[in-house]
């Protein structure tokens, strides 16, 4: 198809200019159909290739019980910013880093479906050109996030676990001795900033038998509860606006 190209100077100006077009072979596919495959733990760089070109990717995850962390950068693209759009598998959207300008990059950190695809579109705004990277990280959860799946653990031992991202809860259960009295300590080793750590006590039907409330970093204490002797207990552990 032909196209015209018109140059003028503004109030009779005169002098000379130069210009050039060039064929921008779009690298990648533009349908979510053609998606490119991305593998976790890498990071890959690709180009945004000027007006309308959205390009697809996918990866799957894994089937372990897992967070991954979603990074995007906008390498080279000047002027407006790039744009990445991460969707699952019924095309709802997960995630958005918008209007990234030059040189600047986004990180999230999704609790995801095991062994699922999931799609992300990217592209630079007005049709600007210039490359960008992707970045897909897994994260194991190293405690289930609901009481059903609660890790077990022994009495007179201790744990270290970690708050992997925003939202995440570990629980875990225990049964009890002969004995009613327990002692409970906990230690906040995180960076969770403003934020404390909590930690509820619950029975099998849910009634909540002790609670420590907000223990900020660096911080430890314990509670000492009555318990009912053989008896199975879960306890929940959460930052509010989690941090890692």
């Amino acid at each position: 198809e032909t196209y015209r190209v018109e140059f003028y100077a503004s109030n009779n100006l005169t002098g000379g200019y130069s210009f050039l077009i060039e064929e921008a072979v779009d690298d990648l596919p533009d349908s979510r159909a053609e998606a490119t495959e991305i593998n976790l733990g890498e990071t890959v760089e690709h180009s945004a290739d000027g007006t309308g070109d959205k390009e697809w990717f996918k990866f799957t995850t894994t089937d372990n019980y897992a967070y991954y962390r979603i990074t995007s950068k906008n390498v080279s693209i000047n002027g407006y910013g790039f744009f990445m759009y991460l969707y699952d598998y019924d095309e709802q959207l997960i995630v958005s880093h918008e209007d990234l300008k030059y040189d600047n990059s986004a990180s999230s950190v999704y609790k995801l479906e095991p062994g699922t695809t999931y799609y992300m579109n990217c592209y630079a705004s007005n049709g600007l050109i210039g490359n960008y990277s992707l970045g897909i990280k897994e994260i194991t959860d190293d405690a289930y996030d609901d009481k059903e799946h609660a890790q077990e653990i022994k009495l007179n031992t201790e744990y270290t676990r970690k708050m992997e991202a925003a939202g995440d809860m570990d629980y875990f259960k225990f049964t009890t001795g002969d004995d009613e009295n327990y002692t409970i300590t906990l230690k906040n080793m995180g960076d969770t900033g403003t934020y404390g750590l909590h930690m509820y006590l619950y029975s099998k039907t849910n009634e909540q038998m002790s609670n420590i409330y907000d223990l900020k970093t660096g911080s430890n204490t314990s509670a000492k509860v009555t318990l009912k002797p053989n008896t199975t207990y879960y306890i929940e552990f959460h930052v509010s606006n989690s941090v890692k």
